[in-house]
């Protein structure tokens, strides 16, 4: 596996933020098939708790999160 900025990619933090678990999990797989590990958070709120606490390097956002909160309300 190559580098990312110099970085080892299996020190690479990816957040996967969906609210369907299905295709959360899915992406989960895929990012696992090539060496990265993931978190999943399934709603708009537990993304806005996680990423108060730290900010991964690669962010998965489903755009049409939700009601309340949309995937385009966390980008801002």
């Amino acid at each position: 596996m190559g580098e990312m900025d110099g970085r080892d990619m299996k020190n690479v933090q990816v957040l996967i933020i969906e609210d369907d678990k299905s295709t959360a999990e899915f992406f989960k797989t895929v990012l696992q098939l090539v060496g990265l590990e993931s978190e999943i958070v399934l709603s708009a709120k537990q993304a806005l708790e996680r990423l108060s606490s730290s900010v991964p390097d690669i962010i998965l956002l489903d755009i049409r999160l939700g009601v309340e909160i949309s995937g385009e309300d966390i980008l801002y």
